[in-house]
Parts: structure tokens; C-alpha cells; sequence
């Protein structure tokens, strides 16, 4: 063989040779930073996964929050109007019991039972007073009830 092709046969393996090395170099740093690359995507992915899951643990709760929310108001709404009217009707109550008949029935009443507690008054006489005014007061009271009625 004439030392030209040897020269070039060594040549173009050496060359050869050089090739494939870089190749192999830009093969594992092109490998390394894929892998890097790919971790750095799993943990992405990860991280959004978990707040996937979490918005929709809320998304699922919301409804049932929403709802919740809408009977408590209700409740509230019920809560407020029958407050007002209870108390209006507590402030009736004892408007009428302020009036003047009714005090003077409870006077009487407690009157007479202070008496017999005492012993001034013999018990038998208490009994037929107070069922007296008792009756007189709530004969008034029922008749003024049915005429309102009528």
C-alpha cells in the first residue's frame, strides 16, 4: 500500500475516532440535562396535582357551604321576624297586665293571703274572697274577649 492511503486510512479513522467520542460526550450532557429537565416536570406536575386536588376538595364542599349558608340566613330571616313579633307580644302582655283592674286583683289577692298567713283571717273566708275577685276578674276579662271577638 502506498503511504498516502495508510496516511489517509489513519486519518480518516482518527478522525473516526473523534467523532464518535464527541458524539458519546454530547450524548451523556444532552441525557443529563433531559433527566434534569424531566425532574424538574415531575415536581411541576406534582406540585399542581396537590393544588388540582385541593381546589377540588373545595369545588365539592362549596356546594354544600353555599347551602348551608342559605339555611342559616332562612333561620335567621324566621329568627328575626318571630323575635320582633314574640316581643311585641310580650310588651302587649304586660301592658295589660299593668292596667289598673288587674293590679288592684293582684293587690287584693295578696292582701287577703298575707292575712290568712298571718292568722288575722281564718282561711275558709280567704278561700271565698280571692275565688270572689278571681272570678269577678276573669268573668270581666272572658266577657271583654268575646265582644272583641263578636
Amino acid at each position: 500500500m502506498s503511504d498516502a492511503i495508510v496516511v489517509a486510512l489513519i486519518s480518516g479513522v482518527l478522525s473516526l475516532t473523534g467523532v464518535v467520542i464527541s458524539n458519546f460526550a454530547t450524548v451523556r450532557k444532552t441525557a443529563a440535562s433531559i433527566q434534569t429537565s424531566q425532574a424538574v416536570t415531575d415536581t411541576k406536575i406534582d406540585a399542581l396535582t396537590r393544588e388540582v386536588r385541593e381546589h377540588n376538595g373545595f369545588a365539592r364542599r362549596m356546594p354544600v357551604v353555599e347551602e348551608q349558608i342559605k339555611v342559616i340566613n332562612h333561620r335567621l330571616t324566621d329568627l328575626e321576624r318571630g323575635g320582633v313579633m314574640a316581643m311585641k307580644e310580650i310588651a302587649k302582655k304586660i301592658a295589660e297586665l299593668l292596667k289598673v283592674k288587674t293590679i288592684v286583683t293582684f293587690l287584693v289577692v295578696s292582701v287577703f293571703v298575707i292575712l290568712a298567713l298571718r292568722g288575722q283571717i281564718q282561711a275558709d273566708n280567704v278561700m271565698i274572697i280571692v275565688s270572689m275577685v278571681v272570678s269577678f276578674y276573669f268573668g270581666t276579662q272572658h266577657e271583654r274577649a268575646g265582644a272583641a271577638g263578636l
